[in-house]
């Protein structure tokens, strides 16, 4: 993770002496800035500190997220004025109008270390509710390109140590299509959601390949001779003692059929 600290991107505003709260916060916000931004992370966050500033006398939010993959630091645990009534919980706020913009994949990743930090480093609990600005208050901000990715944010990045393939023992959901430059990211309950151009190829969250509802535990490539695709794995327990495995695959292809 690309982090600047205020130091580091010029900030004008010593917090010091505004109020702090008390961590971790059960809590966080995701915001936009409705500012266009340019290729130099610092100078956006500098604009956006001055625009703050002009309006409220003081910046608002906490963390700050560039459409480069930059994180920089904000207010951290100091008051600001960005959420209505939730000013003392955490807010990252993703710099452009996503009223009218997609977020890029390297920002939406950096969202995703960034949480992982903070959870890492008790700023946030670790049931902590993920929240749009508009949840709580009458606006449109996150915007409604970003609004609906937020669950994205909370799902592990993927880690340097994770095999490409095979049984998933930590929290990484998440897997490039290679093909398409896209990604897939896979929820415990074994659905799929496709992403910047990755194939629906489908999930085991049905009737018929998960009737009982069991944990899917990772997500990894799948590829052959016949076709490339994903494969899932559920975990159904120990095996019993007569026949069966801890683990079951569950591959999607490209040609949209599942095998076990």
């Amino acid at each position: 993770m690309d982090f600047r600290t205020r130091a580091q991107w010029g900030a004008k505003f010593d917090p010091s002496k505004v109020a702090t709260f008390a961590t971790p916060v059960d809590r966080l916000f995701i915001h936009h800035n409705v500012m266009e931004p340019t290729g130099n992370p610092n100078a956006d966050m500098q604009a956006t500190e001055q625009v703050d500033i002009s309006r409220f006398g003081t910046p608002s939010y906490k963390y700050a997220i560039h459409p480069s993959g930059v994180v920089l630091e904000g207010m951290t645990n100091h008051w600001s004025p960005d959420t209505y009534q939730y000013n003392d919980k955490i807010s990252i706020m993703f710099m452009g109008n996503f009223e009218n913009d997609q977020p890029t994949p390297s920002a939406i990743m950096a969202g995703r270390e960034l949480i992982q930090f903070l959870k890492a480093y008790k700023v946030l609990t670790p049931d902590f509710k993920i929240y749009g600005h508009r949840d709580v208050y009458a606006t449109a901000c996150p915007g409604k390109n970003l609004y609906p990715r937020i669950s994205e944010l909370i799902v592990s990045p993927p880690t340097s140590n994770s095999p490409s393939n095979g049984v998933r023992k930590d929290n990484n959901m998440v897997l490039e299509d290679p093909t398409t430059g896209g990604y897939w990211v896979a929820k415990p309950d074994g659905a799929v959601f496709a992403y910047d151009g990755a194939p629906e190829l489908g999930g085991c969250n049905n009737a018929k390949m998960n009737p009982n509802n069991y944990e899917c535990v990772g997500i990894g490539r799948y590829v052959d001779n016949k076709g490339e695709g994903y494969c899932l794995v559920l975990n159904f327990g120990p095996p019993p003692t007569n026949t069966g495995d801890e683990f079951r695959r569950y591959r999607f292809p490209r040609d949209k059929s599942a095998l076990v």
